[in-house]
Parts: structure tokens; C-alpha cells; sequence
């Protein structure tokens, strides 16, 4: 019991940090704040999806990021974001393993990792970055029933029928 009254505090943490970077992007998104607007998403949907594997000893999470390519600058800040974040709150990811791929901002590279996520790393939730690779990965991570976290700004994601 004691243990669920804390996971519900940390959600209602997480809530409201969620609630502070949806008021950055109706105030206009910068570089500077995106970066700080991406770990808090991450971490409040982390954190609702983690009671669904209580008995799996660690949660492990396929990260799809540009990390070569035009947009590479923004993988690398995602990537070094969640290892800062690691490195500064040890406690809070001591269940977390994080397991990154290389999509290039390419769709079917985007493909290719899901697929490699789900069948070789076992992973149980998977994060994907950018518009392009996100709208190729939805619908087959819907197919396959593996939590999907994406970031994009397209508008369609609000059409994808969820099951």
C-alpha cells in the first residue's frame, strides 16, 4: 500500500510538469525550452507505464533518436538529456534501461528499430523521435501492442485509432 500512495504522489508530480510544458508550446516552443520540455513528457508517461510490469525487475526502453543525420543535434539533446537526468537522479532510473537506436530521421531505419526492439531487445516501451519516423512506427507498434511514446507535431497523431 505504502508504495502505491508514493507511485500516485510521483504521478501527481509528473502531472504537473506535464501541465508547465504544454503552457511552453502554446507560448511558442524554442530550442532553448524544448530540451526541457521533452524529459518531463518522458518521465510522466514512464512513470504511468511502469505499474503495468510491477513484476518485471526492470523496465527496458527502445529510444529511436536522429542521432546521424540533419537532426542529429536534436537526438544527441534527447540522449544526453535522459543520461544527465540518470546520472543526477540514480534512485529514480535504478529500474530503468534505456537501449538506444540510430533512426537518422529516416522512416524505415524507424522501422527497423521498433522491429529490432521488440524481437531482439525485449524491450517494454519504446520512444520514438520525430515526425517522419513516428507516423511510420505507429502503426505498427499498434499491430504489435507495444506502449509507444512519440514526439511530433503532426496532427494526424490525434486521428490514429488506439485499441
Amino acid at each position: 500500500m505504502e508504495g502505491e500512495v508514493y507511485s500516485v504522489f510521483e504521478n501527481a508530480k509528473a502531472r504537473s510538469r506535464l501541465s508547465v510544458s504544454i503552457d511552453l508550446i502554446r507560448n511558442g516552443l524554442t530550442m532553448r525550452n524544448y530540451c526541457s520540455l521533452l524529459l518531463p513528457i518522458f518521465l510522466f508517461l514512464l512513470l504511468c507505464c511502469a505499474p503495468v510490469r510491477a513484476e518485471s525487475p526492470m523496465l527496458r526502453v527502445g529510444v529511436s533518436l536522429p542521432l546521424t543525420g540533419p537532426w542529429a543535434e536534436f537526438g544527441d539533446a534527447v540522449r544526453n538529456g535522459i543520461e544527465m537526468a540518470r546520472a543526477e537522479q540514480p534512485n529514480s532510473f535504478a529500474r530503468l534501461e534505456f537501449v538506444y537506436d540510430d533512426s537518422a530521421y529516416d522512416p524505415k531505419r524507424a522501422v527497423s528499430a521498433l522491429q529490432k526492439f521488440i524481437d531482439v531487445d525485449k524491450v517494454d516501451l519504446v520512444f520514438v523521435w520525430g515526425n517522419e519516423p513516428a507516423l511510420a512506427v505507429a502503426p505498427v507498434a499498434q499491430q504489435r501492442k507495444v506502449p509507444t511514446i512519440a514526439v511530433a507535431q503532426f496532427p494526424q497523431f490525434r486521428s490514429i485509432e488506439t485499441t
